[in-house]
Parts: structure tokens; sequence; C-alpha cells
């Protein structure tokens, strides 16, 4: 049941992943074919359901992206106040 209560999304995932690793989703920043068979192990989703959200990137300005990330640095506040606050900097920039 993805995306359902307690599931994260695949967006929310990626987010996630891509604040803990420090990277950006761009061909420079990261190999995104192995970023989504992380994701795709760790999540269960299916790789190629993976792969192109994150060749879309994330859109900090879209309204649910701010959510996603909000719902992310809320799980962080608790284990890593530093790495909520960054996320939630994103959104805010």
């Amino acid at each position: 049941m993805a995306g359902g209560r307690g599931v994260l999304s695949v967006k929310q995932l990626i987010i996630l992943f891509m604040e803990m690793l420090d990277v950006t989703l761009d061909a420079s920043g990261i190999n995104q074919s192995a970023l989504a068979k992380l994701i795709a192990q760790v999540s269960g989703y299916a790789e190629n359901t993976v792969r192109p959200k994150i060749a879309k990137g994330v859109d900090y300005d879209a309204k649910q992206t701010r959510q996603d990330a909000e719902r992310i640095a809320a799980l962080l506040d608790g284990i890593k106040p530093e790495l909520a606050e960054k996320i939630r900097n994103n959104v805010r920039e």
C-alpha cells in the first residue's frame, strides 16, 4: 500500500536519500540508476517506478513536494535536526 499512512512515497524517499547522501539528482551529482536500485531495495517499490521520478527531479516549488519535504523533516527532527532543517531550507529557498 505505497503512499498510505506510515509508508513513504517514492518522492519522499527521493528527498530523504538525496539529503542523506548529500547529492543532487543531475547527471554529475549521482548515478540515478544506482539510487533507483537502492530505493527499490529498501522500499519495495519497483525500480522502474522509482527511476523516472528520480529523472524528473525534485520540484521544491510544488505544493505536494513541500508537504513531502515537511513530512521527511518532521521524521528527522528527533534523529538529526540539522538534516531536518536543511530539508526545510530547501523548501524555503
